[in-house]
Parts: structure tokens; C-alpha cells; sequence
């Protein structure tokens, strides 16, 4: 092979991989997109589970993500068919629209949370973040 043959297979396929692995990287807060930018392991401020993903978010602050998502519906949506496309559980409703939903993943927990957030049958879905307690 020819290196221009072998430059444009090796585009492909981390073109690919990259579409294999898109992630969200930010959540919505009062409607607005908040951007989430990933901290990895070693300069994290936060001590914690492995089992935890962090990010920064556009006002610096620390955050951890896990396999939740609290999500809040309005009074006339209906929780079961708003879900049913998607392999979460209800873990705990914490009050009449309030809910805590498991997701298979962290990755996921992003994800989903958006596509949820954009639907008009949700007042808020975002993860369940992990924050360090601050002074004020």
C-alpha cells in the first residue's frame, strides 16, 4: 500500500471511533447548555469512587458524574412512556414528578439527560451530580 492509501484508512477509521465514542459534553441548567469539560484522574480536586467520571464545568467548578440522572416531568406526562425507548430503571420517586433514574452508564447519564431535557414532556433532567461542599 501506498502511504496515501494508508493515511486516508487510518482517517477512517479513527473518523469512526471518534462517532463510536461522541459523547455530550455539557448538560442543561434552567434551560440553558452548560459545557462539561473533562478532568482526567490526576488533576482532580475532588477525592473519590473510580467509579466516577469528572468534569469542569464552564464556571469551574468540579463535578461528578455517575449512572443517575434526577429527573423532574410535568404534572401531565407520563413517566413509562417518556422512558420506554430508553434501558434505565426508576430507582426512587422522590416527590409526584421528581424522580432518580439509573442508566447503564456514566457516558450515558450525559447523554441521555439531554435528550430528555429536549423533550416537552420534562421540566429538568440532568445527572445527578457529585459536588464538593464550598463556603460561601
Amino acid at each position: 500500500m501506498n502511504i496515501k492509501v494508508v493515511l486516508i484508512f487510518t482517517g477512517l477509521l479513527l473518523s469512526a471511533f471518534s462517532a463510536v465514542n461522541a459523547q455530550d459534553n455539557y448538560y442543561y441548567h434552567e434551560n440553558q447548555r452548560v459545557g462539561l469539560t473533562p478532568v482526567p484522574k490526576i488533576a482532580r480536586s475532588i477525592e473519590g469512587d473510580d467509579g466516577v467520571d469528572y468534569y469542569l464545568t464552564e464556571q469551574g467548578h468540579q463535578v461528578g458524574i455517575y449512572h443517575k440522572i434526577l429527573l423532574k416531568i410535568h404534572k401531565d406526562s407520563n413517566l413509562l412512556f417518556l422512558l420506554a425507548p430508553y434501558d434505565v430503571t426508576v430507582e426512587e420517586q422522590l416527590s409526584p414528578q421528581l424522580y432518580l433514574i439509573v442508566v447503564p452508564s456514566n457516558n450515558l447519564a450525559i447523554d441521555l439527560s439531554n435528550r430528555l431535557s429536549e423533550s416537552p414532556e420534562v421540566e429538568y433532567a440532568h445527572p445527578d451530580f457529585i459536588k464538593s461542599r464550598v463556603a460561601r
